[in-house]
């Protein structure tokens, strides 16, 4: 059974595209459809998505770099836009991580 796990696991991604594809596009259980929804976009896949609205922040940003039309000063904004609500969660949640950091640390 474990053998199993890991051969599933060592699947590229290419391999796998065309039948998650076909199960994102008829759930067997529900029978729901996910392509183009934004449960379908969460759940992850490029694939799913229908439309370049649809895409995630990193999707996007890495078309984006693809496009030869998009100067490198366009793709640095979007990333920092990207790292803009991290960087606020990060500091306003500071204290709490130093305080779990050096509870950690103590011994005893």
């Amino acid at each position: 059974m474990l053998l199993l796990i890991l051969i599933t696991m060592m699947l590229p991604e290419e391999v796998i595209a065309i039948p998650l594809s076909l199960v994102i596009g008829d759930l067997p259980v529900a029978h729901v459809s996910l392509k183009g929804t934004l449960l379908g976009v969460i759940l992850l896949l490029l694939i799913v998505a229908a439309d370049p609205s649809d895409y995630t922040l990193t999707v996007a940003l890495l078309s984006l770099r693809s496009d030869d039309q998009v100067g490198p000063g366009i793709v640095l904004a979007g990333a920092l836009l990207a790292l803009v609500p991290s960087l606020l969660v990060y500091l306003s949640l500071q204290k709490s991580f130093l305080r779990g950091i050096t509870t950690g640390a103590i011994k005893g």
